[in-house]
């Protein structure tokens, strides 16, 4: 539980910490994003919404939810993978990020309803490719992972792929 504490409040501190600086008018990217995302951290795969909040030229901050589902004969679980990223360059970016993947897994074997609740900490380093023109959206990052019991896979990968949303000129 403190982990997922630990989480939000970084979020909450990279918005207000974007919100404060002095925008600057560049090529103007669309700031909504939904991706599909194999592996990653959906773990298996799962689909996203990442929101810029911020427009700058060189660097911004972004954060991400999604949801992910797996099952098999014993168990299903929803991961929700929630991320904040700082994203530097402009059409080919850097991306640094860090988060938390929340786990809710049924038990099937034994047909009890009750969900148990379990959070990953992921720390990654990827590249994002954005189009203004098209709206096309590609990343692929490398993931270190800290799962609250030891799963034996402390690095993981994921490669996205989606479409961001033109934004509105006024």
């Amino acid at each position: 539980m403190k982990r997922i504490l630990l989480a939000v409040v970084m979020v909450l501190i990279f918005v207000q910490i974007g919100a404060q600086e002095q925008k600057v008018d560049s090529i103007r990217y669309g700031k909504n994003t939904i991706f599909f995302e194999l592996l990653g951290r959906g773990i298996l795969y799962s689909v996203n919404y990442d929101r810029v909040m911020s427009n700058y030229p060189k660097h911004n901050w972004a954060s991400r939810i999604g949801i992910g589902y797996e099952q098999t004969m014993m168990w299903r679980r929803f991961y929700v993978p929630l991320s904040v990223q700082y994203i530097f360059g402009t059409r080919h970016c850097l991306e640094i990020g860090a988060g938390v993947t929340l786990a809710f897994e049924d038990d099937l074997y034994t047909n009890e309803s009750s969900y148990a609740l379990d959070e990953t900490l992921m720390f990654g380093i990827g590249y994002r490719f954005r189009s203004a023109k098209t709206g096309f959206f590609f990343k692929a990052e490398f993931l270190e992972y800290l799962p609250r019991y030891d799963h034996g896979i402390p690095f993981w990968g994921g490669l996205g792929i989606g479409y961001t949303f033109r934004q509105q000129t006024a």
